[in-house]
């Protein structure tokens, strides 16, 4: 395990994990930013996108070593404000099918819950 000390969305974080745990799961799993999805695994979906300086990469791929003090960006951090237009319209889709079929939306996993 190392410690990481990291800039995600303006806001400073520390991390102490194995360095080559990609940068999805330190967000996910250690720092609760779910906006970040686990898609294919293998960085060719672009479900996992962030923003590393301002460049997209996919954070499945990425080791959190890798990132050194480069500042990361995730969709929470696109508004200034955290107001998003989508939201509000996912939110009500999501209500929507839920009324109709009497299923819940689709849930991300922790990588603890995906076998490999």
């Amino acid at each position: 395990m190392s410690k990481f000390n990291l800039v995600i969305n303006g806001s400073q974080f520390s991390v102490d994990v194995d360095p080559n745990t990609p940068v999805l799961w330190v967000l996910r799993d250690h720092l609760k930013l779910f906006g970040t999805k686990y898609g294919c695994g293998r960085g060719l979906c672009g479900a996992c996108t962030i923003h590393l300086n301002g460049s997209p990469l996919r954070s499945c791929q990425l080791p959190i070593s890798a990132v050194g003090k480069n500042v990361i960006t995730t969709i929470e951090g696109l508004s200034k404000t955290g107001e998003h237009p989508f939201p509000p319209v996912f939110a009500a889709v999501a209500n929507a099918l839920y009324k109709a079929t009497g299923k819940r939306f689709y849930q991300q996993p922790f990588q603890s819950q995906i076998k490999a």
